[in-house]
């Protein structure tokens, strides 16, 4: 580099090839000592048409652009809280063009073009993954990015093709970088150490009124401030909030300095006397004793030295727990299969169409207002259905849930639990036993596990056949003279609908048939839809026909509920299948819990809110069997005297009061004008809800049920797992009610739970049953499986 001339204030330096490299300002007596050295500072390594803050605008602007673009995609309007991501792309940029000063212009321009392609392909993975699932990928399951490309790329194929204009939108920033290297309107070229370090200090200092600017919400739940501090927080609920890239750094953030939901923040103690009520009392008979065992949390809190432990057993001890009730033990000593039904919709459910499952949700026990709580992602919803917790959704997750589990004690589960009576459970699920280390998991949750390879001898396709499935596993457990129990995580129903899709192929003539008798104009996506979980009711008729023929309807119960809502149904498309409009916020995940019996004379009708979490402590408390209520998040629907509340993902919630939508921090009152919708009431169920989803992730990675359940034989403690011996004894119960005596009543919400408020041992592991993995600390993948993701 030489000097190729000198002007009254400024020194201009050019490289080999007379490209202006460096632009050295002089102090002059017209700017001043101070001003001359902020100029020369500041914008010195600069060329006369490109200085530094030009530079650093254009990454600000582009960021800018990337998230309200964003915005818009994926949730359809700009809110207020759009400011957030707008403030924070000020010192984004500005760190992003950080990077761009340390070479001459050309290497410079190459790293500017890289840094830009990277972000637009991270907001456009965001963008994809979005319009596919109808949720945004947290950064903890990228790691499962190799899986999914070779699981799904048949359907990511399809949601690029369907999002093509709106990728295009979000690669405009990097197009703009190849003008910039085409035209040079700007050039990226080296700049001093003084005037980095003086950027630097500016981006610390406009990062800082960022922050100040989350406080004008102040520091309450769900505000802006507590999105950003809270590590509970959804990835979701982050983005709609804070944007893309402070999402991407936070959930970064989270994981490297290994914060974790651990700080005495994160419960919130309340006083929840004001939704508490006087206890019910239905009859003198009825014992309404707590369900609970005998476990003195106190005792545990004062002889805790570990911080997090001792915040746990304080908490716990504070727990309202549910009440023995009216159907306690109902029904004690009968079969039970349950199903976790991929993509299951009620609105599907049709007396002509679908019999069997119009006759299984209408009789039995019918739960008006039950509402899954999953958008998408198969393995939190059927993680959610057979523990009874919710799975960690923080920004501090390293794993899926059920693979944690893997190595955790976890007595509750209904296939544990069917052991202590001497009944060996089965699960099928009819795609390979990998997927999600299923072969993990639920051979710990007690079950002699079944796939194909490993004891399903079935057709393996995308989606497999649940008939097939139901056909090749019935013989196993269908017995006239012995208890059984089996559990089905069902695949027919699986997007993407199209006629490519062998379910959708195999019952496409029904479904079209059925559509011109009856004279509906579906969309061919709709169809599809239909097809597929044809399958499902195919399955489940052809069961209902062999309970019969063993001539054990009467002594069976079967469970059904959905994974999480049909995310490959567009809302148009779900609103078409419905037949009218369905709120997107809340009514969309409204769906069936079902728990039928053959030998109930009348159904008996629940309009208490309800979601997956409550459905393990209801069918706990129907079978009679002893747990400890404050140990699992839901509630038994069927006790009168519990708080009842139905809870999303996103920590959104329902009760027969209000609707609370976090995402955006509105609160939605039922009957207009009810004057019992006060601050204290929303604020104490704001406070339960965040509890419930930071004790989950606590019970799940500090294995929490093995340091304080009793391990005695009414539960599978890991010592009798690890001897392959379990002594079979019958739980105490209250008498069951006799079915022919059952009225169809209506289940009303009593009043009494929420929370007062108040991490890795090692564990045991299920013995593996013949022809099944081993579950070990090492989770090793056997010879002959692929680790694939749903």
């Amino acid at each position: 580099m030489s000097v190729k001339r000198f002007e009254s204030d400024r020194v201009i330096f050019l490289d080999d090839e007379n490209e202006v490299q460096e632009i050295v300002y002089q102090k002059s007596k017209r700017r001043g000592p101070v001003l001359s050295f902020l100029i020369e500072h500041y914008l010195g390594g600069q060329q006369r048409k490109g200085a530094f803050v030009w530079n650093a605008a254009f990454f600000v602007l582009s960021v800018m652009f990337l998230e309200i673009c964003m915005q818009l995609v994926s949730f359809g309007e700009l809110t207020g809280d759009i400011v957030y991501p707008i403030l924070f792309s000020i010192p984004t940029g500005i760190l992003l063009s950080f990077f761009t000063g340390f070479f001459n212009p050309k290497v410079n321009g190459i790293i500017s073009m890289v840094l830009t392609f990277l972000v637009c392909l991270y907001f456009n993975i965001q963008l994809v993954y979005q319009s596919i699932f109808g949720d945004f990928l947290a950064l903890a399951d990228m790691s499962n990015g190799a899986d999914a490309i070779e699981n799904f790329w048949a359907q990511m194929l399809h949601g690029i093709w369907e999002a093509k204009w709106e990728i295009l939108l979000l690669f405009i920033p990097f197009f703009a970088t190849i003008a910039i290297a085409i035209f040079k309107p700007i050039r990226f070229t080296k700049t001093s150490w003084i005037t980095k370090g003086i950027n630097f200090a500016g981006l610390c200092v406009l990062h800082v009124v960022c922050l100040l600017a989350l406080l004008v919400g102040g520091k309450g739940p769900y505000t802006p401030w507590d999105c950003y501090t809270n590590p509970n927080t959804a990835t979701n609920n982050s983005i709609a909030v804070l944007g893309v890239l402070t999402t991407a750094r936070l959930e970064v953030q989270t994981v490297t300095l290994g914060l974790s939901v651990t700080n005495p923040d994160d419960l919130v103690h309340i006083d929840d006397s004001h939704l508490l009520g006087d206890l019910v009392q239905t009859s003198p008979e009825v014992d309404t004793s707590p369900n609970v065992m005998d476990i003195d949390f106190d005792k545990l809190a004062a002889e805790e030295t570990n911080k997090s432990l001792k915040e746990m057993h304080e908490y716990f001890a504070a727990q309202t727990p549910s009440r023995k009730n009216e159907y306690t033990g109902y029904f004690e000593g009968y079969n039970l299969i349950t199903f976790c039904a991929e993509s299951f919709s009620s609105r599907m459910i049709n007396p002509v169409l679908t019999p069997t499952l119009y006759k299984l949700s209408t009789e039995g026990f019918v739960f008006n207002n039950f509402y899954n709580s999953y958008h998408s992602n198969t393995t939190n919803g059927e993680y959610t259905f057979n523990m009874g917790i919710f799975p960690d959704l923080s920004r501090s997750k390293a794993n899926g849930s059920f693979r944690k589990s893997a190595n955790n004690y976890v007595p509750f589960c209904l296939g544990n639990m069917f052991k202590t009576v001497g009944v060996q459970p089965y699960a099928y699920h009819n795609y390979y036993g990998t997927y999600y280390t299923r072969y993990l998991s639920h051979p710990n949750m007690g079950y002699k596990f079944k796939t194909p390879g490993a004891g399903l001898n079935i057709r393996v396709q995308w989606p497999s056949s649940d008939l097939a499935m139901m056909e090749k596993s019935i013989k196993d457990y269908l017995s006239a003279d012995q208890q059984f129990m089996a559990y089905y995580m069902t695949f027919s129903g699986h997007y993407q609908y199209t006629w490519n899709n062998p379910m959708a192929a195999k019952n496409r003539k029904e479904i079209n048939e059925y559509c011109k008798e009856n004279n509906l104009k579906y969309s061919e996506t709709v169809k599809a839809f239909l097809a597929c979980n044809l399958e499902l009711e195919k399955a489940l008729t052809y069961l209902m026909e062999q309970l019969e023929e063993a001539g054990v309807a009467e002594k069976t119960v079967i469970v059904l509920t959905n994974d999480h809502y049909p995310y490959g149904l567009n809302s148009t498309q779900y609103n078409e299948l419905a037949g009218e409009k369905i709120d997107t916020t809340f009514e969309k995940y409204k769906n069936s819990f079902i728990c039928w019996n053959g030998g109930m004379s009348e159904p008996v009708v629940v309009d208490t809110p309800c979601c997956t979490i409550d459905i393990l402590p209801t069918l706990l408390n129907l079978f009679g069997f002893e747990y400890d209520s404050r140990l699992l998040m839901g509630r038994d629907v069927l006790d009168p005297n519990s708080f009842h509340v139905a809870i999303l993902s996103n920590q959104s919630w329902i009760t027969d009061k209000a609707k609370f939508d976090a995402s955006r921090n509105k609160l939605t009152v039922i009957k207009e004008g009810d004057e019992t919708v006060t601050d204290e009431y929303v604020q104490a169920i704001q406070s339960l809800v965040k509890n419930k989803f930071t004790m989950s992730t606590k019970i799940l990675n500090k294995n929490y049920y093995k340091i304080v359940v009793p391990k005695s034989a009414s539960v599978v403690a890991p010592s009798d797992k690890n001897n392959q011996t379990v002594t079979p004894q019958k739980p105490n119960n209250t008498t069951k009610p006799n079915n022919n005596n059952t009225q169809s009543s209506s289940v009303s919400q009593g009043s009494s739970e929420p929370p007062s408020s108040s991490e890795n041992h090692g564990a045991s592991s299920e013995p593996a049953t013949p022809g099944q993995p081993t579950v070990s600390q090492t989770q090793s993948t056997p010879a002959g499986f692929e680790d694939e993701q749903e």
